[in-house]
């Protein structure tokens, strides 16, 4: 099969939505399938492009502007692409990338089926951040583009749920989780000390979305009781995000904060493996790739109630949740850090279900099968 994946994308960032795809392509392109990744918005330097093709996938830039003749190609290069490439499918990635306005009645004119990822774009916290301008953009572009669809990809039954609730049945619609990849070689150090645990958190630095702010605040309440516990951030600073980790650190000096910056590859995971918990304190959250690769090395998980995979990761008992209330996931923490043994036994439960639910190979297999229900 011929599958070009489309949409904004970069090898080696903390977002994960690109990790995912990228974990998808290679294992797609590992399975014996054609694959390309176009990136929608900006070339690609020769040093990707050659990462890319060691792993057997071809990667292209399509260079435009985000909002200007958003509908239109004046130069034909999106369409030379397809007449190069003659995919059996198109893959989507993300939502307000304005381009698919085009790059969709493009596809369809050449008889292209093509698959969405959502990835939490339309999740209902989300969308009442800006949700005017949202929602006149999904009015007046994005709504054209999702009709258009043979398929929309979800990574969890709760987004699946939010969208037919919000936006109505899709044509077809499959809940395949994202591909996380984890080496072989790493696994969780233990919890050292109850009376102060290490909590690690890898990704974007943003405090709302993120629920750093809420991680800080349960912290500052296990201090009060005599712990001493630590918070460790890893991931990149940008932007408006700046001003906001400044405020945070000044706001909570009596808890220990470190800001590591930004760790990729294998350091990254090594990282992960000495910290006592990841957390996930988000107030929505899709899925988390960081959260589900500490899953993946033995890191017991501290789980939001808000994020879409808690209703799967209960039902394993892969995970601790916790409430958005500091108070609460204070006392829950709390309640945690006396039961050593049941915190070895989510933290193996947490890795057999990520290997059995997000390894690559599989998740590839399923991907696959969804393509075949529409082209045909």
């Amino acid at each position: 099969m011929r599958i070009v994946h489309i949409g904004p994308f970069k090898i080696g960032t903390t977002n994960g939505t690109y990790n995912a795809h990228w974990s998808l392509a290679k294992a797609q392109a590992a399975a014996g399938e054609t694959v390309a990744i176009v990136r929608v918005g900006k070339p690609v330097t020769e040093q990707q492009r050659e990462l890319a093709a060691v792993h057997g996938v071809k990667l292209v830039g399509f260079p435009c502007d985000r909002w200007m003749n958003f509908w239109s190609d004046s130069n034909g290069v999106f369409e030379a692409m397809l007449d190069q490439f003659r995919p059996d499918v198109a893959h989507l990635l993300y939502l307000r990338v304005p381009k698919f306005h085009y790059i969709a009645r493009a596809l369809e004119r050449h008889g292209i089926p093509f698959v969405i990822s959502t990835h939490g774009g339309l999740n209902p916290t989300e969308m009442c951040r800006r949700s005017v301008r949202k929602k006149i953009y999904w009015k007046l572009v994005e709504s054209g583009v999702h009709q258009r669809a043979a398929g929309i990809h979800f990574v969890s039954q709760a987004e699946r749920n939010n969208y037919m609730r919000d936006f109505g049945a899709p044509r077809r619609a499959a809940v395949i989780p994202n591909a996380v990849e984890v080496p072989s070689g790493i696994r969780w150090q233990g919890l050292r000390d109850t009376s102060a645990p290490r909590l690690a958190f890898f990704g974007r630095y943003d405090i709302w979305h993120k629920g750093l702010d809420l991680t800080a605040e349960t912290l500052r309440l296990l201090s009060q009781q005599g712990l001493k516990p630590e918070l460790h951030l890893y991931g990149g600073i940008k932007g408006r995000f700046a001003t906001a980790v400044h405020d945070l650190l000044a706001k909570y000096r009596e808890i220990p904060i470190v800001d590591h910056g930004l760790v990729l590859g294998e350091q990254k995971f090594r990282a992960m493996a000495e910290y006592d918990f990841y957390i996930q304190h988000s107030r929505f959250e899709l899925f988390g790739i960081s959260l589900v690769e500490a899953m993946g090395v033995g890191v017991p998980a501290l789980v939001s109630s808000a994020s879409d995979l808690m209703p799967e990761l209960r039902q394993s008992q892969a995970a601790f949740e916790i409430p958005l209330v500091p108070e609460r996931a204070a006392e829950i923490l709390t309640a945690i850090l006396k039961d050593r043994d049941r915190i070895a036994e989510v933290a193996d439960a947490g890795r057999r279900w990520m290997r059995q639910q997000c390894s690559p190979d599989p998740v590839a297999v399923k991907m696959r099968e969804f393509y075949q229900e529409f082209n045909v």
